[in-house]
């Protein structure tokens, strides 16, 4: 009997480690977002160098939202929602997942803030990170384009739409106070700032940082893209007028200058769509929230495995 029991016992043990040991080398071996990335397992799971998997194709036009810039009026003034398409455009390159079921979650993200009810029912915001959201044409987005009712914790119901979303952010952002950087200097910038800024925009492409570029082809006629990658000193770019294809912005480097025709031709005050304009890398802390984001949902994954 004792006999038969010491040999039992380091059998019942090497068959619970084995087990454990199998399940542990299974999770880490998981393979995640297949999706949206490529040979990127738990195992090789790391901030700094998770997006060298992602795929190419994400930010492929066949990922461009069929959602086109429009004019609307706030206020005295017209505005155009450029930059908040380009906003929306480079979450959902990012962070659009067919897990994502979460309206209010799409509406935050869009709008770039959470909303709250106060005790005097009355409505505020508050800046939040984005978060994953759902595909389009999923239940998330019809019913945001429908009107989604959002209940506050006080009663008050409040109608969140893509269009009430979209022209929140916008009307946000057009009123930072960051923005008279891009009302001084010479229309084109200088050839140094040129060359610079061409630099920031191929480091954060080949790490697959996709930056939004401001154009100025006057003062007060600005345009917002997504500059997504370039090839030869031309940069293929995302542009809510233009949504069912990428428009491109061309680098002189004997000049030193940046053309944008296709991107600017139409736009008020542009009498001269081949005239240098000037280029400006903004929102990037935005991306890093993106990133930040993206990586602690895949972190997850791998932890509830």
């Amino acid at each position: 009997m004792i006999s038969t029991k010491f040999k039992v016992a380091p059998l019942i043990l090497s068959t619970s480690f084995f087990l454990g040991t199998l399940f542990g080398s299974l999770v880490s071996a998981k393979e995640l977002s297949s999706e949206k990335f490529s040979n990127l397992t738990c195992a090789n799971l790391n901030f700094k160098t998770f997006l060298n998997h992602i795929d190419p194709r994400f930010s492929h036009v066949n990922h461009h939202l069929p959602i086109k810039n429009y004019n609307f009026n706030f206020g005295f003034y017209s505005l155009a929602n450029c930059w908040s398409l380009a906003h929306l455009q480079r979450l959902y390159f990012y962070l659009q997942d067919e897990r994502a079921t979460s309206t209010e979650d799409l509406a935050d993200s869009i709008r770039g803030f959470s909303i709250s009810e106060s005790p005097k029912n009355t409505w505020f915001q508050v800046e939040a990170s984005p978060k994953i959201i759902g595909k389009f044409g999923s239940s998330s987005w019809h019913e945001i384009e429908k009107g989604y009712l959002q209940t506050g914790k006080y009663g008050t119901v409040v109608r969140r739409t893509l269009q009430s979303e979209t022209e929140a952010y916008q009307i946000a952002r057009f009123h930072d106070l960051k923005n008279i950087e891009y009302l001084t200097g010479d229309i084109p910038r200088t050839p140094v700032e040129n060359q610079k800024t061409l630099i920031l925009i191929q480091r954060m492409l080949a790490a697959n940082l996709l930056p939004m570029i401001l154009l100025r082809p006057q003062y007060f006629s600005q345009h917002v893209v997504v500059a997504k990658r370039i090839i030869n000193n031309k940069i293929f770019v995302y542009d809510s007028n233009t949504p069912e294809h990428e428009s491109e912005i061309y680098y002189n480097d004997q000049n030193g200058f940046y053309y944008a025709p296709q991107v600017i031709k139409g736009l008020p005050m542009v009498t001269n769509e081949f005239a240098a304009v000037g280029i400006f890398v903004v929102d990037s802390q935005d991306l890093l929230k993106i990133r930040e984001v993206l990586y602690q949902d895949l972190k997850t994954q791998c932890e509830t495995q």
